[in-house]
């Protein structure tokens, strides 16, 4: 009886799949996107930040004074944002502007989640940042060897 039992049991382990084959799963990670590097504007509270446009509720382009632009992300939708007249900036205390700080307009206080490194917002016409114009130039080069550029 004891060996029909015990030959029931290796039977039945090796009919399970293996448990340890299979690699761990980590939870905190997605393999297909990978989030962009934060970045800060520096000296913005003495004239870092040379202009602006809002996108949406949650989406604020910002320019510094290099003409580089940057995308900040906010938390949660800022309603009337879009119609803003002016928005005010919360700098960090050595006066810098990152994903810490946050957008104010109208008595209304939106923190940003993000700030990151950015093209300029859709539909920009004035003046891009040389490594912008690059950029820009060699997608109109492959665009027009007929490389789709994306």
């Amino acid at each position: 009886m004891l060996k029909s039992l015990s030959a029931v049991a290796v039977a039945v382990l090796l009919s399970t799949p293996s448990i340890a084959a299979d690699p761990p799963i980590n939870w905190n990670s997605n393999p297909q996107t990978s989030p962009a590097p934060q970045a800060t504007i520096r000296f913005a509270r003495q004239g870092g930040i040379d202009n602006w446009t809002v996108v949406d509720e949650k989406t604020v382009y910002v320019q510094d004074r290099e003409r580089q632009w940057y995308r900040a992300d906010l938390m949660g939708h800022c309603i009337g944002l879009r119609f803003a007249q002016r928005i005010g900036f919360k700098f960090e205390v050595d006066g810098s502007f990152d994903k810490f700080s946050s957008i104010h307009y109208d008595r209304q206080t939106c923190p940003l989640t993000s700030l990151t490194k950015s093209d300029p917002p859709p539909g920009f016409k004035g003046k891009l940042s040389p490594e912008a114009a690059a950029r820009a130039a060699g997608a109109a080069v492959q665009k027009a060897e007929g490389h789709d550029p994306s």
